[in-house]
């Protein structure tokens, strides 16, 4: 089997608007399992794991297995979760 290579430049206004895409996405993901936060408060880890990770499927996401991991655990305790992305 032969390999092609293929370098692609993206411009920095593209750049830009694909970041913004991706904090908008992130930010609904948010709002969506903090407003969700009080009915996954105490339900076992596993089950907002689930919920956590239809809402990266829902929202076109994806994050670490241990930011999920921790995510998941923080909603089951009631925490107010928050995604820094850069």
């Amino acid at each position: 089997m032969s390999w092609v290579s293929v370098h692609v430049e993206i411009n920095s206004d593209i750049e830009r608007q694909i970041a913004a895409m991706a904090q908008n996405a992130f930010k609904r993901f948010e709002d969506d399992l903090n407003h969700r936060r009080s009915r996954l408060q105490g339900q076992p880890v596993a089950e907002v794991r689930r919920a956590v990770d239809s809402a990266l499927r829902k929202y076109g996401l994806d994050l670490p297995d241990a930011m999920v991991a921790g995510l998941a655990q923080g909603l089951a305790e009631g925490r107010p979760i928050r995604v820094n992305v850069r």
